[in-house]
């Protein structure tokens, strides 16, 4: 129940909409609207946009309940809390069969009450980030349990599939998880037939291929080639950078507090002992999947990565089920040490032990500020939580500017909101800024001429003011404002 509640209260006003999530919102908007699932940009509509970081698992879903319930944010959140509550749901369920009851409930509080993770905010926009891990847990139980139940390991690959059509990161890091699995059953455990570890991938990249095919079918190939050369441009800002300079920052994320109080990292090390001196079982080579899909995702993140903390979520929640592991038996190391000292009876000592570890534990999670914030002041933002600015900022724009006005934006929320036409800096550009905001990268803002589109009208709002890219000097000299809605400026452009 109180994950229920931290999912959906307040659930159209906090967290504040951002860009990606507007991007991410355009596909079943329009497809809606315009019944294409495309982007609008400058009135025009650009289908299966590589600009779209979430896929259809999640995307069409919410196109649905635009059409049963209405168009409107928290119809569309509410179908990622949806799947938040069976993200949940799913991994409790395995942890459950794979560690123990104890150490599934210990997990998901972890997850919940760590606001350094972010399981609950990220699961209450419309990104793909806790629906594709959805899928992925999907899937890994359905593999654990396809050595009862043979036909299991095709609803694996489906899964599977599934995650990775959601976000297309898991068609890297699984097949890397799945190899160094499949070598260590060969070389050490030796349970299991090449049929449980070849049928989900084959199943699954053909889940992927599928959904490519369709793409190449409904915009041929040489439009679908350069959507597929834009998407590598943006694996390039983000997900495959190999950022020297950010190393350091990634691995001080993962080895300070917010990483289960700093925890994390002894909780992997303590599980790949238990693995390693582990007994040749099936039940051992089910948990060292999840440790090795959890080491090859967290290099990744360090090495690889821009270093976005929501990148590193599927490894963390994984994390959280070794955290529980680590702390529940050294519980019972103490309880049967001061057991051994005091003549006590196990199950008082026991009592006790557990009582005060749970008391300490709530306590530094709710007051310990991770993250920038502590559990106390991100659920009390989200119980004060009313920023509409975008919606109230879009409402004015209809009411007041013409409907054949060229708007210049770079603030894809109030896409959302508005049937305006916005004309907004290319991908190219938001590589661009990205590399030079996080990685230090000379960026020249040469590079992006907006005057040569002739706007009307200009939006300066969060995500440019942050970027800078519409300069001061000319917003002071060449416009003049009209209003300003919470963080949203509207200025006309003086011809």
């Amino acid at each position: 129940m109180a994950c229920f509640f931290l999912a959906v209260y307040n659930l159209d006003t906090y967290p504040s909409i951002w860009l990606d999530e507007g991007i991410y919102l355009q596909p079943p908007r329009n497809l809606v609207v315009y019944g294409e699932y495309a982007v609008r940009e400058n009135g025009q509509l650009r289908r299966f946009d590589s600009f779209v970081g979430t896929g259809p698992p999640v995307l069409l879903p919410v196109a649905f309940a635009f059409r049963v319930i209405g168009m409107g944010l928290w119809q569309a959140r509410f179908v990622t809390v949806v799947y938040l509550l069976l993200a949940a749901s799913a991994l409790y369920k395995l942890t459950r069969q794979l560690y123990g009851s104890n150490v599934g409930l210990l997990g998901l509080g972890l997850i919940v009450a760590s606001p350094g993770l972010g399981f609950i905010p990220l699961g209450r926009q419309v990104i793909g980030e806790v629906p594709s891990f959805f899928f992925f847990v999907l899937g890994t139980l359905a593999w654990v349990n396809a050595t009862r139940q043979p036909p299991l390991l095709v609803l694996s690959g489906l899964a599977f599939g599934l995650a990775m059509i959601t976000k297309n990161i898991y068609a890297v890091i699984l097949p890397a998880g799945w190899l160094v699995l499949w070598i260590a059953d060969r070389r050490h455990y030796r349970q299991l037939g090449f049929t449980q570890f070849l049928l989900p991938l084959l199943i699954s990249f053909t889940c992927l291929a599928t959904w490519y095919g369709y793409q190449i079918a409904s915009l041929g190939f040489s439009a679908f080639q350069q959507g597929i050369s834009e998407m590598g441009a943006s694996a390039g800002r983000s997900i495959v950078v190999f950022p020297s300079q950010q190393i350091p920052a990634n691995l001080k994320y993962l080895l300070g507090p917010n990483f289960y109080l700093a925890l994390g990292v002894p909780g992997l090390i303590y599980n790949a002992h238990l693995t390693i001196r582990g007994t040749r079982s099936l039940p051992e080579l089910q948990r060292a999947f999840l440790l090795m899909t959890s080491v090859v995702w967290l290099i990744w993140y360090i090495f690889a990565s821009i270093g976005w903390s929501r990148y590193a979520l599927p490894a963390l929640m994984l994390t959280a089920v070794f955290v529980a592991k680590m702390i529940l038996d050294l519980g019972s190391i103490l309880v049967h040490f001061l057991q051994s000292k005091t003549g006590e009876q196990r199950s008082a000592v026991a009592r006790v032990v557990r009582g005060s570890g749970l008391v300490a534990i709530i306590g530094l999670l709710w007051f310990f500020p991770f993250f920038r914030t502590s559990l106390h002041e991100e659920t009390e933002a989200m119980l004060n939580g009313n920023d509409n600015a975008a919606r109230r900022f879009a409402e004015y724009l209809t009411a007041h500017i013409a409907p054949d006005a060229r708007i210049e934006s770079w603030e894809w929320p109030i896409d959302f909101f508005s049937d305006q036409t916005f004309h907004h800096p290319p991908p190219a550009i938001l590589d661009a800024m990205i590399r030079h905001m996080y990685l230090g990268e000379p960026y020249s803002y040469d590079m992006y001429d907006f005057e040569k589109y002739h706007p009307d009208y200009l939006i300066n709002g969060p995500f440019s003011k942050w970027t800078g890219i519409y300069p001061p000097d000319y917003l002071a000299q060449e416009c003049t404002l009209i209003v300003s809605i919470g963080a949203y400026d509207l200025f006309r452009v003086d011809k």
